[in-house]
């Protein structure tokens, strides 16, 4: 990976997951830019699963937010965010696997729309208030969840 980066020289790396860039690579590779797309408002949540604790504590919208990578997960300045209105299914997988679906749609979308904003100068940064960073959820929260009726 740093070798790929190093000779192709990209004026920004854009990432869907900050798993794969260990800390010792970001150093190694600090004078390149490194975007990631986070799947929720990093101001709120941060950290994984994707979507999952929107839709647990019946929030009404999710969020897609390219930030840039720094040493704390999902705490980097906000370059571009979009929100949309979670689609209610009949359990909380069937409405997971909508939001990913759609959000898979985005998210290229997004990404063009802020490299095209970084390369003009015109983008308008955003502070991270840095939210509650939250972990793959304990087996008795996955329970209840799977319990939970989300039809509205």
């Amino acid at each position: 990976f740093i070798n790929y980066i190093s000779s192709v020289k990209p004026n920004y790396v854009c990432l869907m997951g900050t798993g794969i860039v260990s800390q010792k690579t970001l150093t190694k590779l600090k004078n390149y830019r490194f975007l990631n797309i986070h799947s929720s408002d990093p101001n709120i949540f941060r950290g994984q699963p994707p979507f999952f604790w929107e839709i647990f504590h019946d929030y009404d919208s999710y969020s897609l937010t390219i930030h840039d990578v720094v040493k704390d997960l999902d705490a980097g300045r906000i370059l571009n965010q979009k929100n949309f209105k979670i689609p209610i299914k009949k359990n909380i997988f069937q409405t997971l696997n909508c939001i990913e679906k759609k959000s898979l749609l985005e998210i290229g979308e997004l990404y063009k729309n802020t490299l095209i904003k970084l390369k003009s100068r015109n983008i308008k940064y955003v502070n991270n208030e840095i939210g509650k960073l939250k972990t793959i959820p304990r087996i008795d929260v996955i329970i209840k969840a799977l319990l939970k009726n989300y039809a509205k």
